[in-house]
């Protein structure tokens, strides 16, 4: 949740490596391996990132249940 929430607010993120992240690829997102050394070097590409930030609406609550509502219509 707090990956979507300060991504919301355009705010960079540090994470441990998780498969679910990795899929969402998430360009405010660092990934840091479980070691000291790649964990400060995240810490610093956070600091200082200046990009983009990705678009939350296929997150939406309305856009959600409308997904759910087209898929249990068709069950």
């Amino acid at each position: 949740m707090k990956i979507f929430e300060y991504s919301a607010v355009s705010k960079p993120v540090l994470s441990t490596n998780l498969e679910e992240l990795k899929r969402l690829k998430f360009p405010n997102v660092f990934l840091a391996n479980p070691s000291a050394s790649d964990f400060s070097e995240k810490i610093v590409k956070a600091i200082n990132y200046q990009g983009k930030f990705p678009r939350l609406t296929e997150f939406d609550w309305s856009f959600l249940s409308k997904k759910l509502e087209k898929i249990l219509r068709n069950i």
